[in-house]
């Protein structure tokens, strides 16, 4: 595992496998408070969660990993005790590895009031994220047509699937073929978040990069955007 730090900023994590870390079918985000949410530790939701999913695995058709993902994000829904982190101030961005089981990871994340995650993407891996504290904006996108490699700094289409605000016990999904790009922005207050990851894949899965859009401007679902990979020329 490598860490590239962006600018004293953010702290990128790369790996060989990215560990973290629906056009349709959209996830309901649960309300906190919602009845069918029980009470479940950390431990037991690594226990209960491995067990459950390793039985819809392997995943491999589309319609399969989106079934996969939303009930990552159903067993995710139910964590009310997730492990205590030791946040690093340095970063605006502070990415914390906190469990693994055979079949997926979890990591936690904190952002500092109002920072923007650059849009990345998640090749060959789902992954549910359930907000914590704080409140942070995440829109989705899809590429239009084939990517460019990520040597390559031609322009490429991507369309806006979805944008939400992400608040204590909301969900967010992403599959291998739905949404499969995020960006998050924290709100004034800063936000706090946990992912479940899980590769569907050995080949290509978590060789992941950051894109810029050359239009960072606020767009609506359906809208059509361009970017390059990368966060420098």
């Amino acid at each position: 595992m490598a860490f590239v730090k962006g600018g004293g900023d953010i702290e990128v994590v790369r790996r060989g496998l990215l560990m973290l870390a629906f056009g349709a079918p959209t996830l309901v985000a649960f309300a906190p408070g919602d009845s069918r949410a029980a009470d479940l530790g950390f431990d037991e939701f690594l226990r209960t969660a491995g067990e459950d999913l390793a039985r819809r695995l392997p995943a491999q058709t589309v319609a399969d990993q989106d079934a996969y993902v939303l009930a990552a994000a159903a067993r995710l829904r139910r964590l009310t005790s997730p492990p205590a982190v030791q946040w690093n101030d340095q970063y605006k961005l502070d990415i914390k590895p906190v469990g693994q089981t055979k079949i997926f990871s979890v990591t936690m994340l904190r952002a500092k009031p109002n920072m923007v995650q650059p849009p990345h993407n998640h090749p060959q891996y789902s992954v549910a994220t359930m907000g914590l504290t704080g409140e942070v904006r995440v829109r989705n996108f899809e590429p239009v047509g084939e990517l460019p490699p990520y040597s390559s700094k031609a322009l490429f289409q991507l369309r806006q699937t979805r944008e939400q605000q992400l608040r204590a016990g909301d969900i967010s999904t992403l599959s291998p073929h739905h949404d499969n790009f995020h960006t998050f922005e924290a709100g004034p207050g800063g936000a706090t978040w946990i992912d479940v990851s899980t590769p569907h894949a050995t080949e290509g899965a978590g060789d992941f990069s950051y894109l810029r859009l050359t239009d960072p401007a606020p767009a609506h679902s359906g809208d059509l955007l361009e970017g390059r990979w990368g966060l420098k020329d």
